[in-house]
């Protein structure tokens, strides 16, 4: 790293690569993480009309002539449907994330040790020295940010 937190060239080379090789895990789930950017992109939308709904509401209540008590229902109502479905798209989310690096993890410990069965067949000792990358690799695809960071890259 540089001064600053900022990534070198090179840094942004292996990093980009090491994005565009986990992206072939991720991709060898297509419907999980079709979902997976579906409930994302409709969770944010249905929270960010939230407050458009409250500011309607709003302007209902500080209305000439009193209170529109009709439009100031209609539109909590609105309000209280988008956030409980995004909630509910979000909770969605982290259970198909979570399946989908627990799929990850275990394709790439599957690979890494047929091919450490193939060099040692004394391998096992040399597979549980990899257990600790495997978990972090886990925990980055079951974060939320996981679609952030595979774009950060290509920004």
């Amino acid at each position: 790293f540089k001064s600053g937190g900022e990534l070198t060239r090179l840094e942004k080379g292996k990093t980009k690569g090491i994005l565009l090789r986990l992206l072939r895990y991720v991709f060898a789930h297509p419907v999980m993480f079709f979902c997976a950017i579906l409930f994302t992109l409709l969770s944010n939308q249905l929270a960010l009309l939230g407050p458009e709904y409250s500011g309607i509401a709003v302007d209902a209540i500080a209305a000439e002539g009193g209170v529109d008590f009709p439009t100031v229902y209609e539109n909590v109502i609105k309000m209280i449907f988008c956030y409980l479905l995004s909630s509910v798209l979000a909770y969605f989310l982290s259970v198909i994330m979570v399946t989908l690096g627990q799929k990850i993890v275990y394709t790439m410990r599957k690979e890494v040790f047929e091919k450490l069965n193939t060099l040692n067949p004394h391998a096992s000792v040399i597979l549980e020295l990899y257990r600790s990358g495997f978990s972090s690799i886990s925990e980055l695809v079951s974060s939320y940010n996981i679609l952030t960071k595979m774009a950060e890259p290509f920004a």
